[in-house]
This record gives C-alpha cells, sequence and structure tokens, in this order.
C-alpha cells in the first residue's frame, strides 16, 4: 500500500506545477493579445473629425444641437431603429417601390432612453412621414437622396416627440423589395 501511496504523491507532485503555470501562460497571452489590438489595431482620434461634426450641427437649423459638452467632450448616443419597411414615393406621389431600412438615432447621452423607450412614437413618425413626401435623388425615380430622407426623418420625429432630441437619423442599411 505504501507504494500506491508514493506514486499518487508522486503524481501530484507533477501535476501541481501545471496547475500554476497554465493560468498564468494564459492570461499571459491573452494581456499581450489585448495590448497588441489597443496598441496597433484600434482607430486613431486626432480631434479634426470631432470638431468639423461640432461644427456643422446648428441648433437653430432644426437639424439637431451640438454633440459636445462645453469642455469638449462627446456627449452623443445611438438609439437602433430595427428593420422598417418604407414606400419609396416619386415626385408624382406614386409609390415606386418599398425598400427595407435599419437606421440609429443620433441623440444626446440623456434623451437615449427616452426615445428607446417611444420607439412605436417614432417608428409610427417615420413612416407617417415617408408615406407623405418625395424622397427619391436627383430625378433618379428608383434612388433614395440619403441627405433628404435623413433631414425629412429628424424634423418628423423631432415634431412627433415634442423637442428637439434627434440631432441626425443615420441610415445604416437599405434594402430594396
Amino acid at each position: 500500500m505504501s507504494d500506491q501511496d508514493d506514486s499518487k504523491e508522486k503524481v501530484k507532485a507533477k501535476r501541481s506545477p501545471l496547475v500554476i503555470i497554465l493560468p498564468i501562460v494564459t492570461l499571459l497571452i491573452g494581456a499581450g493579445g489585448a495590448s497588441g489590438y489597443f496598441l496597433f489595431l484600434a482607430p486613431e482620434k486626432d480631434g479634426k473629425e470631432d470638431q468639423a461634426l461640432a461644427e456643422d450641427e446648428d441648433p437653430e437649423s432644426g437639424d439637431g444641437g451640438s454633440l459636445f459638452n462645453k469642455d469638449g467632450k462627446d456627449k452623443h448616443s445611438f438609439v437602433k431603429i430595427d428593420t422598417i419597411t418604407l414606400p419609396l414615393i416619386v415626385p408624382d406621389g406614386r409609390v415606386r417601390n418599398y425598400v427595407n431600412f435599419k437606421m440609429t438615432l443620433e441623440t444626446g447621452e440623456d434623451d437615449a432612453i427616452y426615445l428607446t423607450n417611444n420607439i412605436p412614437r417614432i417608428r409610427h413618425a417615420i413612416i407617417q412621414a415617408t408615406s407623405a413626401n418625395e424622397v427619391s435623388g436627383n430625378g433618379h425615380l428608383s434612388q433614395l437622396d440619403y441627405d433628404k430622407f435623413s433631414k425629412l426623418l429628424t424634423k418628423a420625429i423631432n415634431k412627433k416627440m415634442g423637442g428637439n432630441y434627434v440631432y441626425r437619423v443615420n441610415i445604416v442599411s437599405v434594402m430594396k423589395n
């Protein structure tokens, strides 16, 4: 019996360094991969795009307000609108096609929860505005004028919600039916 006990102790003695070394090696590999990502692959910010974006927004225009605090810190959030099917209206008022859209609402971080809780009202405003307005681009009946469409939806949503909550509607995905 003593031989069996000795062999079990030898096996335990051989396993114990592996139990300690293996998690340490795993942590080191993970830390190395994370640091490599953040040092080499993460996008660089030089602040010029942020400043240009802040200068483009005019609170008096109805397109939205500034996306930055007075100290220059980013204060915007995005609210996701799941796929919504909308009519593509041409200048003579006919429905040219139906199009599936995915979009996000660019808003202040304080308003994101309010807008998220009111998605059905927002979807109603989007459908209503799109059904009543022509949004084809530059005389091409099958193309969408994205800037015109975004401004139309921004204005319609803000009107429906009774305030200046949405800075911009970003079209994320478009698919014709």
